[in-house]
């Protein structure tokens, strides 16, 4: 069978024809790759624990910019909890977001989003395509607002990631363009890149959605797609419209097919996860690296590398427990992680200075 996946959790897809290729430059789209050798350095951390009563079982972390840590617990009925890191620990704050269908409730929650309020973030609801706005100052349970994206040209809007106070960034179905800017009612405002800039050719507008795994990640005025079944990224600067797309280390190419449907996808025994999730700060980009085969199990990757926002890669983290959600905070010199290994804590690794 052949691997299909459309979702409304920033799944969408890519065809690529090329693998290794040296450092290219054109006027919007630029390709810097590299390769293990490549990489300068690589440090081992080493995993403390935390754990507290406010939550049983994490699934998700968000770190903000006024440097409150948000963390999505998938078991108890208050979802939402927030952090701060004091002098040598965590320390917990409050808690918000009750679970449920009903109205100022949250159902399956699938992401977390800063915004360009240092207080506030987006909460995404896959399955009723709903964002709720949350404040790390507010007194009361319930969100602030929300944005039912189940309704009207919302509806075509994958990934659907803040870009303004007013409007979001996304990858519209049915559209090749990489990254599409539309406000709350789901008109376009801007289009940034196309993906026959990754193939080199023309494909059918669904041909695109329909090929590739990856996920879109953004700060400020930087907005990231990270490929999953290859290791590419893709980095919009939207103050100049221009992309940078990182390639590297394994320089993964899977083959495609076509099912009994017609429809292409990545022959399974192909596919493999590669760049399993990312964080960009007002400086570097983080993006955890996987290399099993996909689906085989849930990805932990003990491998997050660094790069600058010139694609340029600096180091390599090595962790001793792996993570499936992470965040750097470079205020204070720590990662925190999120594994299935160690249930129930935090786990938090000291960077070096």
């Amino acid at each position: 069978m052949i691997k299909i996946s459309i979702s409304w959790v920033c799944i969408f897809f890519i065809l690529v024809y090329t693998s290794c290729s040296p450092d290219s430059v054109d006027d919007d789209y630029r390709i810097v790759s590299f390769k293990e050798k490549d990489i300068p350095k690589k440090t081992e951390l080493e995993a403390s624990i935390y754990q507290h009563s406010s939550f049983f079982m994490p699934k998700l972390i968000k770190l903000l910019d006024n440097g409150k840590l948000i963390l999505m617990d998938q078991e108890r009925d208050t979802a939402l909890h927030v952090y701060q890191f004091n002098d040598t620990s965590l320390v917990y704050e409050k808690s918000m977001g009750f679970r449920g269908e009903g109205p100022g409730e949250l159902g399956q929650i699938t992401d977390l989003y800063a915004t360009n309020v240092s207080n506030q973030y987006w909460v995404q609801q896959m399955g009723s395509k709903k964002m709720s706005l949350f404040s790390t100052e507010q007194t009361h349970i319930k969100p602030l607002s929300h944005v039912d994206a189940a309704q009207g040209k919302l509806f075509n809007a994958i990934c659907m990631t803040p870009a303004t106070d007013s409007t979001f960034m996304c990858t519209m179905y049915g559209s090749g363009v990489k990254f599409t800017e539309i406000d709350l009612q789901g008109n376009v405002l801007n289009e940034y890149g196309h993906w026959r800039q990754n193939t080199g050719q023309d494909y059918e507008e669904l041909t695109y959605l329909d090929m590739f795994m990856g996920r879109m990640s953004a700060h400020k005025d930087y907005f990231l797609i990270s490929i999953t079944d290859i290791d590419h990224l893709e980095l919009l600067n939207t103050k100049t419209g221009k992309i940078i797309s990182i390639r590297g280390p394994i320089h993964h190419q899977p083959e495609y097919g076509i099912n009994e449907n017609g429809q292409a996808g990545i022959k399974p025994e192909t596919w493999i996860d590669l760049y399993i999730q990312t964080q960009l700060t007002d400086q570097h980009i983080y993006a955890s690296l996987e290399n099993v085969k996909g689906g085989a199990r849930y990805a932990f990757p003990k491998r997050i590398l660094k790069f600058d926002l010139d694609g340029q890669i600096l180091e390599e983290f090595v962790l001793d427990e792996g993570v499936h959600y992470f965040q750097v905070d470079e205020a204070n010199n720590k990662l925190y992680g999120l594994s299935h290994d160690v249930e129930g804590a935090i786990l938090i690794f000291d960077l070096p200075t």
